[in-house]
């Protein structure tokens, strides 16, 4: 099955108030998908699971964090997106 280039491309997460993190996923290795959505139409994507908040036991010491789309607008448009790039590539 031939897959088009823009679904090899990495998806990339930007974040960051005062200076920029850029972090790059390939789609397929962002499991566990989930959403939540506000009643004012905005909402919050993850991907993967929640680190143990055993792992680490110092405050402030959370480490690498798995990638969240937070307050998006229209989260369940972008959620389904996601669901079929995956399922294209699966």
């Amino acid at each position: 099955m031939e897959q088009s280039s823009e679904l090899a491309e990495p998806v990339m997460i930007l974040s960051g108030l005062i200076g920029t993190t850029v972090r790059a996923f390939e789609l397929r290795s962002l499991s566990d998908v989930s959403l939540s959505e506000r009643r004012n139409g905005l909402g919050t994507i993850k991907f993967g699971r929640e680190a143990s908040p055993y792992a680490n036991p110092w405050p402030g010491m959370r480490g690498y964090s798995r990638p969240v789309f937070e307050l998006i607008e229209q989260p369940r448009s972008v959620h389904e997106t996601i669901r079929a790039a995956q399922r294209k590539i699966a």
